[in-house]
């Protein structure tokens, strides 16, 4: 199919070299198709002369256009990723909430508060292994 595509793009064409990417689309300018290639799973640009060769482009000059292209995709999969852990993240009061409740069950298990300096989580942990501690002296095995 890209043979029929280059033989009719030659044929109506003034044009000496086409470039093409990898879903046999082709472009007059090569940094087209490389903008386009980027948007794609195969990178790889492939130069067309008229005279019928074929021949892979400056691979090196490419690659560096290619890699820049992939960092700028990371980058902006990086910043997506944030955003979403940056939304699952418990606001203020839910924060103080969680705490409160976690001061609130060790201050009944220990009959004590708990050391302000220490997270909802910590305390929660401390609660539960106190807990399990109490059931094992409770129903020894």
């Amino acid at each position: 199919m890209l043979k029929d595509k280059l033989k009719y793009f030659f044929e109506n064409q003034s044009n000496d070299k086409v470039f093409s990417t990898s879903d046999e689309t082709l472009f007059v300018q090569k940094q087209d198709a490389l903008a386009h290639a980027r948007t794609l799973e195969d990178v790889e640009v492939l130069e067309h002369l008229k005279s019928g060769s074929v021949t892979v482009e400056d691979q090196e000059e490419d690659l560096i256009d290619i890699d820049h292209a992939g960092l700028q995709r990371k980058a902006q999969e990086v910043a997506q990723n944030q955003l979403k852990d940056t939304a699952k993240q418990p606001t203020p009061a839910e924060l103080k909430a969680a705490k409160d409740k976690a001061v609130s069950e060790y201050t009944e298990v220990f009959g004590e508060e708990p050391d302000t300096k220490l997270t909802a989580a910590k305390i929660s942990e401390l609660t539960e292994a106190k807990k399990a501690e109490l059931a094992n002296t409770q129903n020894p095995e």
